[in-house]
């Protein structure tokens, strides 16, 4: 076996090992996704088995540092509340003016035809047009009402295995990827160590 032989074959082992092991190792974040029992161990891959737990710290971490109330406050500051608050309360008003009194008699019929745009105008008027025009105090103890760090751990729990899966792959495959090939050239640098000491001992 030549010299230049043995280094490749050395590096190339060292390379496939460190690429498989690491490939194996992501693979195991991942699988299996069920509990399985071997000889008085019990295998499952760490995101299963850990998914509560990667919920309740996900959720925590993004309502405590990327989207607490404030900035929720901040992202709806600026929609059109009176727009989206109009159609409710126009079909409330002609809702409630044709169960009235006055609709139910059918001579008054064009007197509710007219009152009712009258009675929906001014009603919008009076609505905020965002929510810089109601005061920030009660938008802020309304918004603190709605548990965002709940309802992210919940849709989280809620994914099946897969999803969750495709979701991390999603955010961190980039980083998986490289993880995998790190491997690979690691174990190729164990591989000419190995190369260099056979040859010199």
């Amino acid at each position: 076996m030549t010299i230049l032989f043995r280094y490749a074959f050395f590096t190339l082992v060292g390379a496939l090992l460190g690429w498989g092991t690491n490939c194996l190792a992501v693979r195991m974040l991942f699988r299996p996704r069920i509990a399985v029992r071997f000889l008085g161990f019990t295998f499952q891959g760490l995101v299963p088995r850990t998914r509560e737990e990667i919920a309740r710290k996900v959720s925590k971490a993004i309502v405590e540092n990327l989207l607490d109330s404030d900035d929720l406050h901040k992202v709806l500051r600026r929609v059109p509340l009176r727009e989206h608050i109009r159609k409710v309360t126009d079909q409330i008003i002609e809702r409630e003016m044709a169960n009235s009194l006055l609709g139910r008699f059918r001579f008054s019929g064009a007197i509710v035809e007219r009152l009712v745009p009258m009675l929906q105008n001014r009603v919008a008027e009076a609505l905020p047009q965002t929510l810089d025009d109601i005061d920030k105090g009660t938008v802020l103890a309304f918004l603190e009402e709605i548990d965002l760090e709940a309802h992210l751990r919940g849709k989280i729990e809620s994914l099946d295995l897969g999803e969750l899966e495709t979701l991390i792959r999603q955010v961190s495959g980039r980083e998986l990827r490289t993880i995998e090939l790190l491997g690979a050239v690691i174990g190729a640098a164990v591989g000419v160590l190995e190369g260099v000491l056979y040859e010199f001992l």
